[in-house]
């Protein structure tokens, strides 16, 4: 069944957009260290600051980035703004370039640790899916 069939158009843009976070994702999510501070510092411009910031806190908190990263929460881009010392609204001049935002985000993703699956990874992953599935599948008890 395809996502389309599940899912109206605007249920599809709000759970590719960002939510609202609580108070404490906030402040879990959104708080630069020093290293993080100084990882984003090294882009050129107030707006790619801004940007990658908000790429950085939001892959951990979301397992993603929106494609339209200058939307994120307001609570989200004042936070950083003033921990960097940039104006809100240098986020709004961010990501014109979809090549400058995925170049980005690429940055940020080996930053945190994250890594691409390529091909034989990928099979690992799925040959591993499958032997849980088939473990899980015969601890059931049968009903």
């Amino acid at each position: 069944m395809a996502t389309r069939d599940v899912f109206s158009e605007d249920e599809l843009a709000q759970l590719r957009g960002f939510p609202e976070p609580a108070r404490a994702e906030l402040i879990r999510y959104f708080t630069l260290g020093s290293a993080d501070e100084a990882f984003v510092r090294k882009f050129r411009g107030q707006d790619n600051v801004m940007g990658v910031a908000v790429q950085l806190c939001t892959l951990p908190w979301l397992g993603f980035v929106p494609d339209d990263v200058a939307a994120a929460p307001a609570a989200v881009v004042a936070r950083l703004s003033e921990k960097l010392g940039i104006p809100v609204g240098a986020l709004r001049g961010y990501g014109a370039r979809e090549q400058t935002r995925t170049g980005h985000l690429r940055e940020v993703a080996g930053y945190l640790g994250w890594r691409t699956v390529d091909g034989p990874r990928w099979k690992d992953l799925e040959e591993f899916r499958s032997s849980s599935s088939r473990q899980s599948s015969t601890a059931r008890p049968s009903r």
